[in-house]
């Protein structure tokens, strides 16, 4: 069970090169909350404890902040960028069915899941199963579709309200991909 902001092992770590993803999105303007939680200097090699990484997120996504959602869907846009990722992605379908893999591959301990179901040619249910908030992981979601979508394809993500959402207080949240 996921619990937005709490990991789901006190021991995950995120790898560095995932969380200078916020020093790309929002300059400096994310280095007091990152150093408030104790993430300073970022080593992109280096291993960090998931839940400082958490507490960062949850601190910036506090309703009284401006531009949450704006910062968080910024962020995630740019893990594309940055992250570890298996080899021979060339399409949504590729990187979706290895999404996890990814997800994994950037990680240690038990930092929660994500779950492919391939819907049709371009459909695509994604659910988190994870403590990162979803507006983060919709700008990851949007970033990574739009970098392996058809060139002439028009490209929607959206939560599908229908279902639990993570910060409503839902276990999980499930996005659908189409193109």
């Amino acid at each position: 069970m996921s619990v937005e902001f709490t990991a789901p092992d006190p021991n995950a770590e995120v790898i560095g090169t995932a969380i200078r993803t916020v020093t790309l999105a929002l300059g400096e303007a994310g280095q007091p909350i990152l150093a408030k939680h104790d993430i300073e200097e970022v080593d992109p090699e280096a291993w960090y404890p998931m839940q400082k990484y958490l507490d960062f997120f949850r601190d910036l996504a506090e309703p009284d902040t401006i531009n949450a959602m704006f910062d968080l869907v910024s962020i995630g846009q740019k893990i594309p960028e940055t992250i570890l990722l298996p080899p021979d992605i060339q399409t949504i379908h590729d990187i979706m069915s290895m999404y996890d893999a990814a997800y994994q591959m950037n990680h240690r301990g038990n930092a929660g899941n994500w779950h492919y179901t391939r819907l049709g040619d371009r459909e695509i249910k994604m659910v988190a199963e994870k403590p990162y908030p979803d507006d983060f992981d919709y700008g990851a979601m949007f970033s990574f579709c739009r970098k392996y979508k058809p060139e002439d394809a028009r490209l929607t993500v959206r939560i599908d309200e229908s279902q639990p959402v993570r910060k409503l207080g839902g276990a999980t949240t499930t996005f659908m991909i189409k193109w």
